[in-house]
Parts: C-alpha cells; sequence; structure tokens
C-alpha cells in the first residue's frame, strides 16, 4: 500500500545520500529529487512486484528486508538476493532497458520503501548525465554478478548431475549383479534337477557291472554309457562355473534418460 507522510522528503534526502546513482548531485538537485519520491510499506509475504510484469518504479529501501524471487518455472523458484540495509535498491534495470522484470520481489518482514516512477527516473536519466553514468556502471555490475551466479549455478548443477549418474550407474550394476545371482540360481537350480537323471543312470548301470553273469559286449556298453553319463556331469558342472566367473556375455543397450 502507498502511504503520504509530511515528512517523505526530508526522509528521502538523507536515504538518497546513500544510494551511489545520486553522489554527483548537489543540494538543491537532492531536493528537487526528494520532491518526485512517494513512500510505501510492504507488508510481510507482500509482492512488491512479479517477473513479468512491466516496470513502473524504481525501489530505495528505507527499512525491513526484501527478497528477490527467480521463478524458474510454474513449480520452481529460488532466491537470489536479499536486501535489508537502508539505502538498498532495486527495480532499476527494467526502467533502464524498459523490458519486462526479470524476478519476483517480495516482502520477507514490514518493510519501509522510497518510490520513483519510470516518468520520473527517465527523466533523471536524461538530465543528470552523472546518474546515467552510475546507472550504466551499476548495471555492468550486476550482469558480471549474474553471469558469476549463473557460472556457479551451473557448476553446481553439474556437481548434481555427476552424482545422480554416478549414483545410477552404481544402482544398474548392483541391478546387473543381483540379475546374474538369480539367474545363477535359478540355472543351477535347473541343472542340479536335470543331475538326477545321469546320476540315476550311473547308478544303475553300475550295479548291472556288477553282476558276475554279465557278458562282456554288455559289460563294454554299460561302461560307455556310465562314461557318457559322466561326461553330461562335468559339461552342467562347467556351464555353473563358466557363468560364476561372468564368462557369459550381458548384451547392454544404450538408454535415452529424458
Amino acid at each position: 500500500m502507498v502511504v503520504d507522510s509530511l515528512k517523505v522528503e526530508e526522509i528521502a534526502q538523507k536515504l538518497l545520500r546513500r544510494v551511489h546513482f545520486f553522489d554527483g548531485l548537489n543540494i538543491e538537485e537532492l531536493e528537487h529529487l526528494s520532491t518526485l519520491v512517494s513512500k510505501r510499506v510492504a507488508l510481510p509475504g507482500e509482492v512488491i512486484f512479479r517477473q513479468g510484469d512491466a516496470p513502473d518504479a524504481f525501489y530505495i529501501i528505507e527499512s525491513g528486508e526484501i527478497e528477490i524471487v527467480l521463478e524458474v518455472s510454474e513449480d520452481e523458484s529460488e532466491t537470489i538476493a536479499t536486501l535489508s540495509r537502508a539505502g538498498d535498491f532495486f527495480g532499476e534495470m527494467a526502467l533502464i532497458d524498459d523490458q519486462p522484470r526479470s524476478a519476483t520481489v517480495k516482502a520477507r518482514a514490514e518493510t519501509k520503501l522510497l518510490v520513483i516512477s519510470k516518468s520520473d527516473f527517465s527523466d533523471l536519466i536524461r538530465n543528470y548525465p552523472s546518474i546515467h553514468l552510475e546507472v550504466s556502471r551499476a548495471l555492468s555490475h550486476n550482469l558480471r554478478h549474474s553471469d558469476s551466479r549463473f557460472a556457479e549455478t551451473i557448476l553446481q548443477k553439474n556437481r548434481q548431475l555427476a552424482e545422480a549418474l554416478s549414483n545410477l550407474r552404481e544402482a544398474h550394476e548392483e541391478l546387473l549383479r543381483r540379475e546374474r545371482l538369480s539367474l545363477l540360481g535359478r540355472l543351477a537350480s535347473g541343472i542340479i534337477h536335470d543331475l538326477k537323471k545321469p546320476l540315476t543312470c550311473i547308478s544303475g548301470y553300475a550295479q548291472l557291472l556288477n553282476s558276475p553273469s554279465l557278458a562282456e559286449e554288455k559289460r563294454q556298453q554299460y561302461a560307455g554309457k556310465i562314461t557318457s553319463e559322466v561326461q553330461r556331469l562335468v559339461d552342467m558342472v562347467n556351464e555353473i562355473l563358466k557363468f560364476g566367473r561372468s564368462e557369459q556375455k550381458i548384451v547392454r543397450t544404450r538408454v535415452k534418460i529424458k
């Protein structure tokens, strides 16, 4: 809400001296500037302006605290700065380039603000070269700071992504290990079941070989059967050992993660 005050000009002159934009103004110019100032009180949680709004004013903090919030998406926002010192200012960039507000500003506590309208601010820049120069310097500083902060944000996101990929890789390897153990268990279970047949055959032929009346031709035939079944057992055991040593190839398919 905007309020009137008889002491707005007096307060404004003291506060305006803290804003480096106005360092080059003399007393008369500051007095003139103070007549252009209105006062606003923002309650805790109140939005002063929203990202995307048309620029309408330049703000100077008299007391209180505000936060500058960048709305990344409909569901995500990030506080990029807080201001609380008397003489801190915000909202000047949108007035210079005449672009929509680049962030949302809201009060974190009851905040008293001095407000200079867009038209008055434009007149100041046009009529006072020193203010124009200081504003340009401030914008340059803000851009460098934004670039630095953006670079740090990118690095942080990259670190988070690298950590997430590492965790995903570990989870994938653990999944493969468990799947391999599961396959090994199923294979072993099937082979153990299959072992019963050759073992039964070997046992039966061994008993027949013990018969004293067994002809030599039959004895050789049964011995060959036993040898054949033993080889089947050896092959089955080798399959288990081969799988256990990971000699079987696991086909991996590249998957795109969106």
